[in-house]
């Protein structure tokens, strides 16, 4: 897999792929921190920052099932192509 990019890169809708961290494999679409913050709430989840860390990028993981916003930084993912 190829280096990643800054976070300009990935936009709201993108697919993205995980190339580094504990995540390393999975895929994802990118959401805004807005849509990030309200995945949390409906599922009554403890809550992101209050501000959003400049640089990150949120990518909605499925994880035992469930939808889960996480926070990466560009240079962990690369987009992906949707199979």
């Amino acid at each position: 897999m190829g280096k990643g990019g800054n976070s300009g890169d990935f936009l709201p809708g993108d697919l993205a792929a995980v190339t580094d961290g504990t995540f390393a494999g999975l895929a994802g679409e990118v959401v805004s921190f807005a849509q990030a913050r309200s995945i949390w709430e409906k599922a009554g989840g403890e809550q992101p920052p209050l501000k959003p860390a400049t640089g990150s990028v949120w990518v909605v993981l499925n994880i035992f099932g469930r939808p889960v916003p996480v926070s990466f930084a560009a240079s962990q993912l690369q987009k992906a192509i949707e199979p």
